[in-house]
């Protein structure tokens, strides 16, 4: 059974960008960024500061749906620290290349609070939203590449309770790394945590691949 390892604690490395993604990378740019090396110290940053090309969002009434791509080296990172040697770096990335993994962010633009909570109607919707978010999303949540359509392998909720009003989802489907990378991708999310319906994030051929790579590791 595929699990999750240390993506959990991804978020603290991952920022995604605040705003809707509008760049559009020449073939000269993804080049550029595939082909250069970032040393482990440096990663996280770079990756946070560079994540618009692996940020799709989509806006619905006063909710933000944003999705954020989540690289291999990124996961490796985390579970074997910065002071890892190459070795071990390149060790931990194997555990994470048979998937590809996302982070889903669901946000309030205009409320405060647990976002579970925004306009509840009654407490046994609270607790539906509750249940739906740790254990429904996952059916509703699937990714297209090629003619195949593949459902989430795994997916793990992280609450905030009153902390923000943001529920976020770390996601990962049944593909390999390199073939996600170079090819054109849709994950599709059927909303019924806010009954928003089937929401898409698409990305062209090569998009995914806008990341570089840990000094240590190849891509």
């Amino acid at each position: 059974m595929k699990k999750l390892r240390y993506i959990a604690g991804c978020s603290l490395l991952l920022f995604a960008c605040s705003q809707q993604n509008t760049e559009i990378l020449t073939g000269d740019d993804l080049l550029t960024i595939r082909n250069t090396k970032v040393p482990a110290e440096e990663y996280s940053g770079w990756i946070a500061s560079n994540a618009a090309p692996l940020t799709k969002e989509q806006v619905l009434g006063d909710l933000t749906y944003r999705l954020t791509r989540v690289p291999a080296d990124l996961l490796a990172l985390r579970e074997t620290g910065k002071g890892a040697s190459p070795e071990a770096l390149a060790e931990a990335k194997t555990h994470y290349t048979d998937l590809v993994y996302f982070r889903l962010e669901i946000i309030a633009n205009s409320h405060n609070g647990e976002l579970l909570k925004k306009d509840l109607q009654s407490p046994q919707e609270y607790n539906r939203r509750v249940s739906y978010a740790a254990f429904g999303v996952q059916n509703d949540l699937s990714m297209k590449i090629g003619k195949d359509s593949l459902a989430c392998a795994v997916c793990q909720f992280e609450r905030s309770f009153d902390v923000a009003p943001i529920a976020t989802f770390m996601l990962a489907f049944d593909a390999d790394e390199k073939i996600a990378n170079d090819n054109s991708l849709t994950v599709v999310f059927n909303d019924q945590l806010f009954n928003n319906g089937i929401i898409r994030f698409y990305w062209n051929a090569g998009e995914l691949n806008a990341y570089p790579s840990l000094e240590g590791t190849n891509k």
